[in-house]
């Protein structure tokens, strides 16, 4: 595409003019044009079925390991594999999913 600006010519490329064109657009449009453009991508992936966000799961995993001092008489009450090597302590591996 070229423009002519005051007898001059100005090369402008496609990618050039789209972002000239987003500049110009209101940003609830733009929010809107996004929203569709992946709905069609997804369709696509999906196989044109229909996109539905009912349909997706979204799951964090969090681990973490904790130990803490023993409190009052519990040492004997612990099992082995939750103290730590040297005995001072009692040690938890814990593994969390969360998910919606």
């Amino acid at each position: 595409m070229k423009t002519n600006l005051k007898g001059s010519f100005l090369s402008m490329k496609y990618v050039d003019y789209l972002r000239l064109f987003l500049l110009f657009t209101d940003k609830d449009v733009k929010i809107k044009r996004i929203a569709d453009l992946i709905q069609v991508n997804m369709r696509n992936v999906s196989g044109n079925k229909t996109f539905k966000m009912s349909e997706c799961s979204t799951y964090m995993r969090i681990e973490s390991s904790v130990s803490i001092k023993y409190l009052f008489a519990t040492k004997p009450f612990m099992p082995k594999e939750f103290r730590t090597e040297d005995g001072k302590r009692i040690e938890l591996d814990v593994v969390l999913y969360k998910g919606y």
